[in-house]
């Protein structure tokens, strides 16, 4: 849709990627489950107290906050390698001398994988909030259903930190989104 709002070209890798997200679309929704189950906060604890899912939701959390932490102690972290150079016409007379050019050290991104991990970040924090945003719509269902939900402390924590992924995802992109 963005090339009917904006003036992009669409590429063959957009294509392809599109391609990709549908196919994958496609396969998740034949291959899924295709019954109705309806989870309770009891229900819900049971499944999220299991080690699979213990480990999992871990492991995702902690690569996160891995590649949060390469990418903010990478020089430039918010420079896209595809952005355009802008043109800064040179002082007559610096006052201040140019900085040094940056070292990157052994354990920097490549400059061109910034964009990757960017997008990586998101996607894993967009997958966390999705998960919590399900919970909160059983949770919610089932409460307008008549079985209320509300006197579980597990309904109002799921509750804020499925607003607070929401949040840190829409701030994230945000603050990535002037530099591509």
């Amino acid at each position: 849709m963005a090339p009917c709002f904006l003036p992009e070209k669409i590429l063959p890798i957009d294509i392809v990627a599109t391609i990709l997200v549908c196919a994958g679309a496609i396969v998740s929704t034949w291959f899924g489950p295709h019954t109705q189950k309806t989870f309770d906060v009891p229900a819900l604890y049971e499944l999220y107290s299991r080690w699979s899912f213990i480990v999992m939701q871990t492991l995702v959390i902690a690569s996160i906050v891995v590649v949060l932490l390469w990418i903010m102690h990478s020089p430039d972290p918010f420079e896209s390698p595809f952005a355009k150079e802008r043109r800064v016409e040179p002082d007559p007379e610096p006052s201040i001398p140019p900085p040094e050019p940056i070292k990157r050290q052994w354990w920097h991104l490549p400059h061109k994988a910034i964009p990757f991990a960017h997008a990586y970040v998101a996607g894993l924090t967009g997958a966390q909030q999705m998960v919590l945003t399900k919970t909160v719509s059983e949770l919610l269902f089932l409460s307008f259903d008549g079985r209320s939900q509300m006197h579980y402390a597990l309904t109002y924590i799921v509750t804020v930190l499925a607003a607070a992924f929401a949040a840190f995802q829409i701030w994230y992109l945000s603050s990535g989104m002037p530099s591509f």
